[in-house]
């Protein structure tokens, strides 16, 4: 078990095994100390629970903090024109439901987004549905989501 931070994310991450495999977690913070304090009580929680560890879930993953987390877990690797894209994707989404939690984002609001989103502008709408499928993705890969809802969500042909 050990605390990290790499290039891919501004945050802290602590890696531990679970079944015999590496896992991580995010810590959500920059903060060396406060990473710590997060390790502690994760560990607390680890050790009194008998069956398999579940990851506390964390009040601040609204949308707004896991756009701003995706786009510098990105950063590295990807273009500036890239990011932009996500960056409005995030954006739009956020103005059309608010800067709800994660957990609380509901397949019909994402697809009422879509379609209103299509009615508008159709390239708009499918450069906003791929991003965010695949932000929405990684929310699941870091165990913020479930599920991620763009993938039940058939998109219109684009003329």
């Amino acid at each position: 078990m050990f605390l990290t931070k790499t290039n891919r994310s501004p945050f802290y991450q602590f890696y531990y095994f679970k079944d015999g495999k590496r896992t991580s977690i995010s810590t959500k913070t920059e903060s060396l100390k406060i990473a710590e304090e997060f390790v502690k009580k994760f560990m607390h929680e680890l050790n009194t629970e008998q069956n398999s560890p579940t990851i506390p879930l964390n009040s601040n993953n609204s949308l707004k903090n896991f756009s701003n987390e995706y786009e510098n877990y990105l950063r590295p690797t990807k273009s500036k024109s890239y990011l932009k894209s996500i960056g409005l994707s995030f954006r739009q989404l956020e103005s059309f439901l608010g800067n709800k939690n994660l957990e609380e984002i509901t397949l019909r609001e994402l697809d009422q987004f879509i379609t209103v989103t299509y009615a508008r502008t159709q390239r708009g709408a499918y450069l906003y549905y791929r991003t965010l499928k695949a932000a929405f993705s990684k929310a699941v890969d870091w165990e913020y989501l479930q599920v991620n809802h763009f993938k039940k969500i058939r998109f219109p042909r684009l003329n």
